[in-house]
């Protein structure tokens, strides 16, 4: 799980200003821990000592390289590399860190907003899980591992621009899993659609059939019926009987195909 946590620098301090042809130094609380942060998590002070320490030889040898803005990937980019952090240390229970703006265009970037004023933030990037606490709060597992530190620039307030981040993600998200319904429910529709007029395409030929038929085999008794020549009384009785089952068998034939054919046209 990608776990990002911005605190914004109240208190930058500039340790170089670069004028010498030196690189921009800065310092600031980079992060705190045993506290709830904006997204009500909280990063127990053992699980950052940890990861501060696991990252001192990545310090020590200028590898620990960070990325302008909120990235969502977890190896860093070098091509969108803006600061080089250059200290990591526990005091109390916050992080201090140290860094120094790199000559590339996402750092041009940084040092721009530093000297024009603006208020900067740092984001955490890490994998890990969390585990439920108390009052809606979340703890970071010991499984978390650190990646860097990123900077991002804060417009307003303490954990506005995090905020707006996370928000364009979760729409991003709506979006996805809205478009993947209405496909389902669109392709459900289709095939029930589908099967609705396949079975009235069977019903109707059996129908059809069946009046066929039906009225194959009564137009046949008609005419066995009417070429029967009567020989005597009781003949020309069952005769008679016989003719009345005859049409009365015809007319429901015609009642059944004249009933299916007003249900056709409804269902249509």
């Amino acid at each position: 799980m990608n776990l990002q946590d911005v605190f914004v620098i109240e208190n930058l301090t500039v340790l170089n200003e670069g004028k010498s042809g030196g690189p921009l130094k800065i310092r600031g609380i980079f992060q705190r821990a045993d506290e709830a942060n904006h997204n009500n998590r909280i990063y127990p002070r053992k699980v950052l000592e940890n990861q501060v320490s696991h990252l001192a030889n990545a310090i020590v040898e200028r590898r620990l390289v960070g990325e302008l803005d909120h990235p969502t990937y977890e190896m860093v980019k070098l091509s969108n590399a803006s600061h080089l952090i250059t200290g990591l240390r526990l005091q109390g229970n916050e992080v201090i860190g140290e860094a120094e703006i790199l000559p590339t265009p996402a750092g041009k970037v940084v040092e721009g907003l530093i000297r024009g004023g603006v208020k900067i933030g740092i984001s955490s990037r890490g994998m890990g899980t969390l585990s439920e606490g108390k009052n809606g709060t979340k703890t970071v597992n010991e499984d978390f591992k650190l990646v860097t530190f990123d900077i991002v620039a804060d417009p307003s307030t303490r954990g506005a621009f995090p905020t707006l981040s996370e928000s364009r993600e979760l729409k991003k998200d709506k979006k996805i899993i809205e478009s993947t319904i209405k496909s389902v429910v669109g392709e459900r529709y289709f095939l029930k659609l589908l099967e609705m007029k396949i079975d009235q395409k069977l019903n109707r030929q059996v129908n059809e059939k069946n009046e066929s038929e039906w009225r194959s085999e009564s137009g046949k008794q008609l005419t066995r019926a009417f070429s029967m020549e009567p020989k005597n009384k009781s003949q020309r009785l069952a005769q008679k009987k016989a003719n009345k089952r005859s049409l009365k068998a015809s007319r429901r034939a015609e009642e059944i195909r004249r009933s299916n054919k007003r249900r056709n046209k409804k269902i249509k």
